[in-house]
């Protein structure tokens, strides 16, 4: 749900990003329908199975796109990739560098962190892990949620795993 309302969906089995209005009225905001990667064009964009979707309060859009294990941004018409090198694994790291296996579903914390929840490894559920603007020395793993509020604006993005549950 963004400011004005909408409803973000990812359209996971169509490859798109849609945009519900209060009023029901759907289109698409990203994503060609094919299946696939490519930042840039909306219009031209492609996912492989966009899944959760959070909307920050200055209107970006993030989106898991499971296959492509990355996080991406649709913000000022623009599709891009937030974090994530799009080969399936564990791997904390800045940007593009970090490696996810099938992110699922985003939220929100404060500070503009976004919280993901990664596919686990074997033997586990669910790995949440975090994108925060934290410098790449910022590699600590908590036990605590409140390491969520922990934000740097000057400094670009990084992913952490903060909990493995097995």
């Amino acid at each position: 749900l963004d400011g004005q309302g909408n409803v973000w969906v990812g359209d996971y089995s169509n490859h798109r990003l849609r945009k519900v209005t209060p009023d029901g009225v759907v289109t698409t905001a990203a994503g060609s329908g094919i299946a696939g990667f490519l930042d840039g064009d909306p219009a031209l964009g492609r996912f492989n199975y966009p899944w959760g979707v959070v909307v920050d309060s200055a209107g970006s859009v993030f989106v898991a796109d499971r296959y492509n294990h990355r996080i991406r941004k649709l913000a000022g018409g623009v599709l891009t990739t937030l974090a994530g090198s799009g080969a399936g694994g564990w791997l904390d790291g800045a940007g593009t560098k970090a490696v996810f296996n099938q992110p699922l579903n985003l939220a929100l914390a404060s500070g503009g962190t976004i919280v993901i929840a990664d596919w686990g490894r074997p033997n586990q559920e669910v790995v949440v892990r975090v994108v925060e603007r934290a410098m790449a020395a910022h590699r600590t793993h908590p036990a605590d949620l409140e390491s969520l509020l922990e934000t740097d604006a000057n400094t670009r993005a990084f992913v952490r795993t903060l909990i493995e549950r097995t």
